[in-house]
C-alpha cells in the first residue's frame, strides 16, 4: 500500500504507525502557547514532605523526573517557619520557566515575595535509554516472548563517544547479551532505526549505520508485535520488503 497520511511520505509498504508532523506551532519549541490547563496543571503540588532533620553545610536534596512537553514551568520550594502556625515562609524557591528559557529564584517572608534573580539558560536535551522489541503475541501479560531485543543504553558511561546497544531474546528467561559500543545518536534529532530480518540473524542500524546483530534464537517467522519503550518518539513505523523500503 502507499501511505496516504500527511507525511507525504509514499511508501510502498504496509504501514503500523504514521504520526503526521504538526503544520502549526515552533519546531524548536519556541513561542509556544500556553493554555489555563497546563496553568492549573503546573500548579498542582506534586510532593510535599515535611524534613525530618535539618539541613547542614553540604547537605543535599536531590529530585529527579521527566518535565513533560506542554508544561510551562515547575517550582521546588524549601519551606521554613512552622506550618501550623500558617506562616509559609519559604527558604528557597527554584522555579523553572521553560517558554521563556529562564530560572527564577526568590524567597518568600511574612508572605511577601522579595526581588527575583533570573538566569537565562537552554535545556540540554538528555537521551537515557530506549529499546525495540519484536515480540510473539501482542500483549505485556502473560509475557510474550522477545523475538528480537535491541536496547540502546545512552546512560552507560555518557562520557564516552559511542553509546552502548545490548541485543539479546527473551524465550521465558533473557539469553546472554551481545553487547557493543557502537551507536551515536543525538538527542532530540531525528532518528531511523531499522531492524532487518538476515537468513540467519538480526540486524539493527540506526541512520544506516550497522550497530549490532543478533542470531536468529527463535524462528523470525513468530514475530507478531512491535514494542517501542524509553527515549524514542514514534513518528512512523513501517514493515516492508528491503526492495521498497522507504528509508
Amino acid at each position: 500500500m502507499v501511505c496516504g497520511g500527511r507525511c507525504g511520505c509514499g511508501a510502498l509498504c504496509r504501514r503500523l504507525f504514521c504520526r503526521a508532523r504538526s503544520r502549526n506551532g515552533s519546531v524548536n519549541g519556541e513561542s509556544v502557547p500556553v493554555t489555563l490547563k497546563q496553568l492549573a496543571e503546573a500548579r498542582d503540588i506534586k510532593f510535599t514532605q515535611t524534613l525530618t532533620e535539618p539541613l547542614t553545610i553540604g547537605s543535599h536534596i536531590i529530585c529527579t523526573g521527566t518535565p513533560t512537553e506542554d508544561l510551562p514551568w515547575f517550582a521546588i520550594n524549601i519551606g521554613c517557619g512552622d506550618p501550623e502556625s500558617g506562616r509559609n515562609d519559604i527558604a528557597v524557591h527554584f522555579n523553572v520557566r521553560l517558554p521563556q528559557c529562564y530560572v527564577v529564584r526568590n524567597t518568600r517572608r511574612h508572605d511577601k515575595w522579595g526581588s527575583e534573580e533570573t538566569t537565562a539558560f537552554r535545556l540540554r536535551p538528555t537521551l537515557h535509554s530506549f529499546a525495540v522489541d519484536l515480540l510473539d503475541a501482542c500483549r505485556e501479560w502473560p509475557r510474550a516472548n522477545v523475538i528480537a531485543h535491541a536496547n540502546v543504553r545512552a546512560h552507560s558511561d555518557a562520557q564516552l563517544p559511542r553509546q552502548l546497544v545490548v541485543l539479546n531474546a527473551w524465550l521465558g528467561g533473557w539469553g546472554p547479551e551481545r553487547r557493543q559500543r557502537t551507536a551515536r545518536l543525538v538527542p532530540s534529532t531525528p532518528t531511523t532505526i531499522r531492524i532487518v530480518r538476515g537468513s540467519g540473524e538480526w540486524s539493527v542500524y540506526a541512520e544506516d549505520l550497522l550497530i549490532g546483530e543478533l542470531e536468529h534464537r527463535a524462528a523470525p517467522d513468530g514475530v507478531k508485535a512491535v514494542r517501542i519503550r524509553g527515549d524514542l518518539y514514534p513518528e512512523q513505523i513501517y514493515i516492508c520488503p528491503s526492495s521498497t523500503s522507504p528509508v
